[in-house]
């Protein structure tokens, strides 16, 4: 379900990074010019999770109801909002098995399982194959 949020950024043009959370989800990350406020990029984020609602309403939801949005994909664009907080790439979370907020390619997520990084093997992934977010600051995007 991920691919139809990345298929519409780049149908827009606007290039994206994603990680796991480190738990059972993704965080999509846009980087952009320092020029937008914060009711902006919220506003933005809720306007890409309506056209995917739009698109694919039987994939995607924005319902905040559990019980509302069973066999759906949650598009929380409510995670864009004041004094919510996000686990940071490479961050361990508070797992059994110490999992690990990773930043993955987008064509990655065909073949892992949010759940997959962990302390013990994080480190090593980073060493064999870098870390894919590595530009991300040097991306800051228009997205008027």
């Amino acid at each position: 379900m991920a691919f139809y949020l990345k298929n519409l950024l780049d149908e827009l043009r606007i290039k994206s990074y994603v990680k796991t959370s480190g738990k059972t989800g993704l965080h999509v990350f846009i980087p952009l010019v320092p020029v937008y406020s914060y009711e902006q990029t919220r506003k933005f984020a809720e306007i890409v999770g309506t056209i995917l609602r739009r698109r694919k309403p039987e994939h995607i939801t924005m319902e905040w109801s559990i019980e509302k949005r069973k066999g759906k994909v949650f598009f929380d664009y409510n995670q864009n909002a004041r004094g919510k907080t996000v686990a940071a790439a490479l961050s361990v979370r508070p797992t059994r098995s110490a999992t690990v907020s990773m930043s993955v390619e987008w064509n990655d997520l065909t073949d892992i399982v949010p759940m997959d990084f962990t302390l013990m093997n994080v480190p090593r992934i980073i060493r064999k194959s870098g870390d894919p977010w590595n530009n991300i600051l040097k991306e800051k995007q228009d997205i008027n």
